[in-house]
């Protein structure tokens, strides 16, 4: 995005109209109809390339994403033809896949500003970590991004990526009640993502998420929330973002000793300066108070 103002526009903006259907169940149940005649358009699936294909076309293209086969796994079929009855069931598939295309095509932006602007700073609307389970479908160049499989290829996409959340719905069992103290400096907690939520993908141990209370100053003039933890905001920073950029640690970076990124962690300690400045950087860019709901208020930057 780019700030004009008090407006924001989109920088590089990638859309495509997608029709969403269990296609080999319906070929599977009409051999007749569906099973000679295919949806039109090119289709977006397990193949991957999505992104690259989405690129090309546009709005322009015609586009088709078979629900009945699971994107990610491919050849694994989630809907029988049995099933297209269960009007429910289509319409959680059909859902389902509209999320992970968009998923998928907000990794494939990110991938594109990086080849564009390599040393310009990417700020995710969301967490990074469950991102990169789609990085084979978004495009070949990606491709180990998400098992750490390459190395250098994880550093050099995540070295200038910050993730920000705002519905915080899992915190850490302890420490967050640093971070809602009413003291005069910000204490910001920091965890590894891994050690606060479950994910299957590698990548997440290697992603520091802070906690901060960014409008603390407003708790005292809105209507009270339900819960105080609801008031803060989380940023996943990725390792490579606080690691020096030399080849040695491009290559072994996802190796390191847990004593090692915990020094990172303490923002109040030389090892942790870097960690720190980058927060500071990004809490930097909040607007004043941006218009949304009250507890929105509270996590919007």
């Amino acid at each position: 995005m780019i700030r004009e103002g008090r407006q924001l526009r989109p920088h590089l903006l990638r859309k495509a109209l997608v029709l969403l259907l269990p296609y080999q169940a319906l070929a599977l149940a009409d051999l007749a109809g569906w099973g000679v005649n295919g949806p039109p358009g090119l289709r977006l699936g397990a193949q991957g390339d999505i992104y690259g294909l989405v690129r090309s076309g546009g709005l322009a293209a015609e586009f088709y994403s078979d629900t009945s086969i699971n994107m990610r796994q491919q050849g694994q079929v989630v809907i029988e033809a049995d099933f297209l009855i269960r009007t429910g069931l289509i319409r959680s598939a059909a859902l389902n896949r509209a999320t992970e295309l968009m998923r998928v095509l907000e990794l494939g932006v990110i991938w594109e500003l990086h080849q564009q602007f390599p040393d310009e700073w990417v700020l995710l609307d969301g967490p990074i970590a469950p991102l990169t389970k789609y990085a084979r479908l978004a495009a070949p160049q990606l491709q180990g991004l998400q098992s750490i499989a390459a190395p250098a290829l994880a550093f050099d996409f995540l070295r200038r990526l910050v993730g920000a959340v705002k519905e915080v719905t899992i915190v850490p069992e302890v420490g967050l009640e640093q971070a809602l103290q009413s003291m005069p400096n910000l204490t910001v907690p920091v965890y590894r993502f891994g050690e606060v939520v479950e994910q299957e993908e590698e990548i997440a141990r290697e992603v520091l998420s802070a906690y901060v209370w960014l409008r603390r100053e407003l708790a005292a003039e809105l209507s009270p929330i339900w819960s105080a933890v609801s008031g803060l905001a989380r940023f996943d920073v990725p390792l490579p973002v606080v690691l020096p950029n030399d080849l040695e640690m491009r290559n072994t970076w996802n190796m390191m000793e847990d004593d090692q990124v915990g020094s990172m962690r303490q923002l109040d300690q030389p090892g942790g300066q870097r960690l720190r400045e980058v927060l500071e950087c990004t809490v930097l860019e909040r607007w004043p108070v941006p218009p949304s709901s009250p507890t929105r208020v509270f996590v919007e930057l």
